[in-house]
């Protein structure tokens, strides 16, 4: 009896994560699919395990991760960093497009925080600079945006102007 108690708390033991390893829930996610506007284009398929394969978190994440700061217009006040609570692009860069009404919103103290681009933004530039960086990646709008019925009549687009089906859009 005392043989199978010590065998049951030992596994019992053993299934508890070591070194602060984090359960499987806070694992990231392996594909993220980008379909806010799916009415109009196609979802985008991003391989988040790809670029986590290839890149550090802070890259990405560069104001959640506990990462010091590395641009010099963030460091001549942020010399510390502290974990966010979330990693989740939009809770800083926001969904919604500026407005009038928005520019009447009182404004962060800090100088450099009027700037905050929006998640759209955020998603592009990010993007775009890299592969541009690594000369790898999709760089032209129709490489990650195909669009969808909607969006060509909506547009008023047509399957000539638009270029060969191969070209309307891929995964990233």
């Amino acid at each position: 009896m005392k043989y199978f108690l010590f065998a049951a708390m030992a596994i019992s033991i053993g299934a508890i994560p070591a070194g602060g390893a984090p359960p499987p829930e806070d694992e990231p996610p392996r594909l993220i699919v980008l379909d806010s506007l799916a009415h109009f284009y196609e979802p985008v398929r991003f391989d988040h395990q790809l670029h986590i394969d290839y890149a550090d978190c802070a890259e990405c994440h560069h104001h959640t991760t506990a990462s010091p700061a590395t641009d010099p217009r963030c460091t001549i006040c942020h010399t510390t960093a502290t974990a966010g609570a979330s990693v989740a692009c939009r809770n800083c860069h926001g969904t919604k497009r500026p407005s009038g009404e928005d520019a009447a919103k009182p404004r962060p103290s800090h100088r450099y925080h009027i700037d905050i681009v929006s998640l759209a933004g955020a998603y592009h530039i990010n993007c775009l600079d890299c592969h541009q960086a690594v000369d790898a990646g999709p760089i032209e709008c129709i490489d990650c945006h195909a669009f969808t019925e909607e969006g060509k009549k909506f547009f008023h687009l047509t399957d000539s102007l638009l270029g060969s089906p191969k070209n309307q859009g891929a995964d990233q």
